[in-house]
């Protein structure tokens, strides 16, 4: 049974307490590794580390956003500093422009709210405590648990695809290798014939025509491949079925799948058997596409 996990996936949490209010979402996409992007308040930079650290113990592939957003609930201390001089310059500028008609002279207090370099606005920054920092944290974690369970959720479609790939691959290397035997047959029977044709003069003993054509014959025979293709499709059952972000190496066996099939096209000359190859090929690109999004 297949236990992978997607590497997409959304959480979010929201919790108020001490007179705040927190706002967090954790987004997950594909990405080659661990790539964590944090959206956070000056404020909570201190506790960047810790909070990498919480997503690290579940997430270990894809590109993943953590967002905080912080609400404060009650009233603050506030301090309005206005820059008097640049009022002063405005009404001055205002009046000029009034008297030649190009504008109202009147210049409200709403107008210099518009202009931040005038009037600043200065909230008492929040005091955080550890019983703060550990709300946030939980948060995160909530969040995060949500991601993951998406993951999850995703992942079981994405196993079952997979699975499904690798059974077909199962199939198709069960019929070739049925038909090798008869491939192996007919190709001997081939080289001989050319062998006859272009051969002048007195023919060859019998032995050394039948040295010559099986020496042909497993150059092109292709058990070798038949067996790597058996252990690799073993080998990504295993991988399903482990439990551990196996994404990569899945994408790695997927092109050894691919090296492998490519290689037995190349070696065989019957048609029965490339059209199986051709298959093999389909389905081990559509493989590939889907491992891709595996964590």
């Amino acid at each position: 049974m297949s236990v992978v996990r997607s590497m997409t996936g959304y959480g979010q949490s929201q919790v108020e307490g001490d007179g705040l209010r927190l706002a967090v979402s954790v987004r997950a996409v594909n990405h080659r590794n661990l790539d964590l992007v944090m959206r956070l308040p000056e404020d909570l930079r201190p506790i960047e580390r810790r909070i990498g650290d919480c997503l690290r113990t579940e997430l270990h592939r894809g590109r993943v956003e953590v967002r905080v957003e912080v609400t404060h609930l009650g009233e603050r201390p506030c301090q309005v500093r206005v820059s008097r001089g640049a009022v002063a310059e405005l009404r001055r500028a205002a009046e000029e422009l009034g008297s030649d008609g190009l504008a109202e002279r009147d210049l409200t207090f709403a107008d210099l709210l518009r202009l931040p370099e005038v009037v600043k606005l200065s909230f008492e920054p929040h005091s955080w405590t550890d019983d703060d920092h550990r709300q946030v944290l939980g948060a995160v974690e909530t969040a995060r648990d949500q991601a993951v369970a998406a993951r999850r959720h995703e992942g079981e479609r994405l196993g079952e695809i997979v699975t499904g790939f690798l059974d077909e691959l199962g199939r198709l290397l069960v019929e070739i290798e049925a038909r090798r035997p008869d491939a192996r047959r007919r190709l001997e029977e081939t080289f001989r014939q050319r062998l006859d044709e272009l051969l002048a003069g007195p023919p060859p003993s019998e032995e050394r025509l039948a040295q010559e054509v099986a020496l042909l014959v497993e150059r092109s025979d292709v058990q070798e491949e038949i067996d790597r293709l058996g252990a690799h499709l073993e080998h990504g059952r295993q991988l399903l079925a482990s439990g551990e972000p196996v994404g990569r190496r899945l994408e790695f066996l997927s092109q050894e799948l691919l090296r492998e099939i490519n290689t037995l096209g190349a070696k065989c000359r019957d048609l029965p058997i490339l059209r199986s190859v051709l298959d093999a090929k389909a389905a081990c690109d559509r493989l590939r596409e889907q491992v891709q999004n595996i964590e």
